[in-house]
Order: structure tokens, then sequence, then C-alpha cells
């Protein structure tokens, strides 16, 4: 079985398997940046949990989580109170990676974002998002986002409509500057074409760092060892257009 990825650009099987390839993605974004930042700077990944109750989405840095809920007890004959023993399960929240670029101090610089569906999906997830987007640029900081996501709606700090309808795609980079915030660069990447190298800001002295996301990306589908499972005839969602269908097949011999 060939491990490389058969498509030229993203693979939108790899979208099935999410949640290891989000945190594969990240791992490398760091490893890769780590090679060609300046001095005094570096590439770390940071956790966060996206907890789930009733369709809202809320982010927790993990640090120290005590859980307390109220006891179930019953009344013996004497009218006092004995409690069972009570164990609180949470059920494997959502753990979502990001990447930040910090001075040695341990000032960040640069926060960059990879999507999940969970930023995508639901006016919650969404809004949630959005709060911490708009948060980390008014603390100063530079904001790259990296959408390989087709599930939900387009999410970044700018807005979709700023995009023209001629040049939109499935999947898409954004940066924001903290010192033009009302500035997006905006970056489409379509199915059939290689995913371009976006440039992460640093410092205002910096000149920006070149990220290759085709090559993270076929970094994961390799190490992930994809290649051995994906079935392009299973069915998509959202599912591919008839065009886009054909496309992969003639490509995979599917």
């Amino acid at each position: 079985m060939n491990r490389l990825n058969p498509l030229p650009g993203m693979n939108p099987w790899l979208e099935e398997h999410w949640p290891d390839v989000h945190s594969r993605f990240a791992v490398y974004v760091g490893d890769a940046l780590n090679e060609n930042l300046p001095a005094g700077l570096r590439a770390r990944v940071e956790e966060n949990l996206a907890v789930s109750l009733d369709d809202s989405h809320t982010q927790y840095r993990p640090d120290v989580m005590v859980s307390e809920a109220p006891r179930i007890g019953e009344v013996d004959d004497e009218g006092s109170v004995t409690y069972a023993e009570e164990l609180l399960v949470i059920d494997d929240p959502e753990v979502q990676r990001s990447v930040e670029i910090v001075t040695s101090k341990g000032n960040v610089v640069t926060a960059i974002e990879i999507l999940s569906p969970t930023n995508k999906l639901g006016h919650d997830g969404r809004k949630a998002y959005s709060t911490k987007a708009r948060a980390v640029v008014a603390s100063g900081i530079n904001l790259v986002e990296i959408d390989l996501i087709r599930q939900g709606q387009f999410n970044c700090y700018a807005r979709c409509s700023l995009i023209p309808e001629k040049k939109r795609a499935p999947y898409y980079g954004c940066v924001t500057r903290a010192n033009r915030s009302s500035e997006h660069r905006i970056y489409p990447l379509p199915l059939r074409q290689r995913l371009g190298a976006i440039p992460i800001p640093l410092r205002t002295s910096d000149e920006p760092v070149p990220l290759d996301l085709q090559a993270i990306i076929n970094q994961c589908f390799e190490r992930g060892l994809y290649g051995e499972e994906i079935d392009y005839t299973a069915p998509l969602d959202p599912p591919l257009s008839a065009d886009d269908r054909a496309w992969v097949s003639s490509i995979t011999g599917t």
C-alpha cells in the first residue's frame, strides 16, 4: 500500500480523522517553524479543552481541575443522612491544540489556530471561537488561522463577505497582524491544487517566516499511515461535488 498522499493538495478524507490529524498538524507546524525562526523566538504547542454541553462549546486552558457535584443521600430511620459513594466521570473532552510563537521570556508574538469542526458548527461553537480570535488580536498578538475543514460555516477573523465569490475555496489560510487589525491576508486553498505556503508574521522587526502547508499535511498523511485505511469510495460529510469525486477517482483509480 502506498503511504504517500495521492492527491496534490489537501486530502478531504483526512477530515474524517481530524482529531488525530489536528494533533499531528500542530506538532509538525511547531517543528517546521522552529527550524526557521530568528533568534529569541520559539514555537510551542498549547492545549485547550473544548467542552460541549447541549451544543455549547467552552474552551479551557488545562491546568489542574477539581470537580465536585452534589452528593446523593438517603435518610435512615433516625433521620440521619448517609451519603452514597460518588464517582464523577468526564467523558473524554475534545483537546484542541494551537501553536504559539513566544519570546525567550514567554511573551506571545503570534498565535496559530488550526480550526476544527467545533469552531465552525453550531452558534455557540462559532461564537466562542470568534470571541477568542478577537481577544487574541486585541491583546497585541498576531493571529494566523488555518482552516482545512469543509464542515460548517466560514469562521475566520476576516468576514467571508470580503472574499470575492470567484476567489472562494473549500480551505483557507488567514493572517491578521495585531498592529493592522483591519487588514487581513486571506489565502484561498483550492482542493485540486497544492496547498501554498503562508507567511507567518513575527515581531515588527522580523521578516515573516513561510509555512509550507502542503509539506505538513503530507507529513500527517504519511506518518499517520492513512494510506493503509482510507477507502476512496467511502462517502464524505459534506460530500464532494460530482466533478471533484470524478477527479479523485481518476487519481486514485477508485
